[in-house]
């Protein structure tokens, strides 16, 4: 069995272009970007209900699965590109594999912009 997280959406994101933002993730597991997700155009409160597969059975088997996963939330910017994305904020989930198979939904705050959220599920 492979761990895997899905990120599905976030709520009331900041404007950071002039009626909305077009807001994607990057998703961080033990400090390595692992996945980004699409961009969605012209939204605060976006849905990208993706997959991200963490580790392997192989893996999970070898080293077992414990570290930081962080979902950092920016603002797609057109005519720049990514180097000039707006920073939207960040979600962290400490995570502990015991072996177990769960599945379980964490609605995280994001952090460095207070009264925002990220949605994100973790099934193991």
């Amino acid at each position: 069995m492979a761990c895997s997280v899905y990120i599905l959406g976030a709520t009331g994101l900041a404007k950071a272009d002039i009626l909305a933002s077009d807001p994607f993730c990057l998703v961080y597991w033990r400090d390595e970007l692992v996945h980004r997700t699409a961009v969605q155009p012209k939204t605060l409160e976006p849905v990208w209900d993706e997959q991200v597969e963490l580790a392997s059975e192989a893996a999970l088997a070898a080293c077992g699965l414990e570290g930081e996963l962080r979902v950092e939330i920016w603002d797609h910017d057109e005519t720049a590109g990514d180097s000039e994305s707006d920073f939207l904020g960040c979600a962290r989930v400490e995570y502990d594999y015991d072996g177990e198979a769960h599945a379980g939904f964490v609605r995280v705050p994001l952090t460095e912009k207070p009264g925002l959220a990220a949605e994100v599920a973790i099934t193991g």
